[in-house]
């Protein structure tokens, strides 16, 4: 079986583009690149574009990448209005905007490309869940790995993301919902449920 072709940094890089420019540090938009190339490889995507919205029942053509990148400007949107009034919550913007970026950089792991197994569908999302070599082996395909924020925690902290963003970006969904959440991690929350 030939290897599957998976996303470089260049392509990925690209897909970030313009949003990724609102990260100020370059090691912080170097991490987004490398985290989402990852999470492209363990979960065979070619292009981070290839990975679908949950929401196909509502945004049947939006690519994941497209709500990464909005959910950003919704992130850094936030953030200017927390500087006008006096940032009271001491919101670190670079962090909240990668966080925002990164949210469900879970997602392809999640969403794993080119893999039978079993799909998991509400009214309004599905999962699919199978065999993929770079994933840790599944005895049972009847149950979850992991979702995910779990993913996207752990692929954050492998490429060396400040544990401030990881945890933003691991927290931003109900597994979140019972530890305290950093403001970072609140507004990405907020920015990710509101688009």
């Amino acid at each position: 079986m030939p290897p599957h072709r998976t996303a470089s940094e260049e392509s990925v890089r690209k897909a970030l583009e313009p949003e990724l420019d609102m990260i100020g540090d370059p090691d912080l938009r170097d991490k987004a690149v490398k985290a989402w190339t990852m999470a492209c490889k363990m979960g065979e995507y070619p292009r981070l574009e290839d990975c679908p919205t949950e929401y196909f029942g509502l945004l049947p053509d939006t690519p994941n990448i497209e709500h990464q990148k909005q959910t950003a400007r919704i992130a850094a949107a936030i953030v200017e209005v927390l500087k006008e009034v006096g940032n009271p919550a001491n919101v670190n913007e670079d962090y909240t905007i990668t966080a925002a970026l990164c949210h469900d950089l879970g997602k392809p792991v999640e969403w794993r490309a080119n893999s039978s197994g079993i799909f998991c569908r509400t009214a309004t999302s599905g999962v699919y869940y199978g065999k993929n070599p770079e994933m840790p082996p599944l005895e049972d395909t009847s149950y979850q790995v992991a979702r995910h924020s779990t993913w996207g925690f752990h692929i954050a902290l492998s490429v060396g993301m400040p544990e401030a963003v990881a945890h933003a970006v691991g927290m931003h969904s109900v597994e979140g919902n019972n530890i305290l959440r950093t403001p970072e991690a609140n507004v990405v929350l907020f920015s990710d449920h509101i688009w």
